[in-house]
């Protein structure tokens, strides 16, 4: 007599993708806490990788520019509202001239506001994540930004207490992030990448209040206060195909050299 309870009535073999086979891959180890996926260290990997494949593959490079180009398009365009058009347009022209002025736009001079959207749509597509400190323009007071990278924000080794030197305690921070009870931002620690020949000064934090920052990164998980590259799952691949383009290009040198050689003889 056979049994009519097999494992299929049992449901183990319900679905075939939840078993196991010798020909695939098994990812019995991948986390199912979303807190343990994306750890530190990962997405500081990732975003290296990604950056490194973007700066060899010209068809990466290109990609992130036209999509960010399609994005921004002519900019943004400001209007006023008001019942006066005198001041609607005297108005529209201030902002205007604020905004096309890098000098006080950002507080290092860099960036206009078309060009700080440019590198915001990029930034978010190659790092994951766009960063940005609101802060006042050291002469005239005026608001501007000051762009961040993404490796400025990171986890104080202290921590701190009342914005102030503390016990560490791992519980309150997410990669930079300080978190209330309920995961709410509460500030960010951003720490100044060194110079070339400067000194690396892993003390000098600044914490910046969540309201004062603007971090743009679109949540892949329902827990992570930090963002992913946009080509995470073809990172491996691409690298693979850097490797084999370079191995093909050594390999048709190596011929040829032997062409010559031989053909010298």
């Amino acid at each position: 007599l056979v049994s009519e309870t097999t494992t299929t009535d049992a449901g183990v073999s319900a679905y075939d993708a939840a078993k196991d086979s010798k020909t695939r891959s098994s990812f019995v180890m991948f986390p199912t806490n979303s807190r343990r996926e994306l750890t530190p260290y990962t997405r500081r990997e990732i975003v290296k990788k990604h950056r490194a494949l973007e700066a060899n593959c010209a068809f990466l490079t290109r990609l992130i520019r036209k999509s960010a180009r399609h994005a921004i398009g002519s900019g943004i365009h400001f209007r006023c509202l008001s019942d006066d058009e005198v001041f609607n347009d005297g108005m529209r022209r201030l902002v205007e001239e604020w905004w096309n002025n890098p000098a006080m736009y950002s507080i290092d001079a860099s960036v206009d506001g078309w060009e700080s959207d440019r590198i915001a749509a990029e930034t978010i597509m190659l790092d994951g994540e766009y960063n940005a400190v609101l802060a006042n323009h050291p002469g005239s007071g005026m608001p501007c930004l000051q762009p961040l990278d993404v490796f400025e924000i990171e986890t104080p080794q202290y921590g701190i207490v009342g914005n102030q030197p503390g016990v560490f305690d791992p519980n309150a921070w997410d990669d930079g992030v300080r978190i209330d009870a309920f995961e709410r931002p509460i500030e960010f620690a951003v720490r100044s990448l060194p110079r070339i020949l400067g000194p690396s000064n892993f003390d000098a934090y600044r914490y910046i209040p969540a309201e004062s920052m603007v971090h743009i990164f679109r949540r892949r998980r329902a827990h992570g206060h930090r963002g992913m590259p946009w080509g995470y799952s073809g990172l491996n691949q691409g690298i693979d195909a850097l490797d084999l383009n370079a191995l093909v290009t050594g390999t048709a040198k190596l011929h040829s050299a032997l062409a010559v050689a031989v053909k010298g003889t």
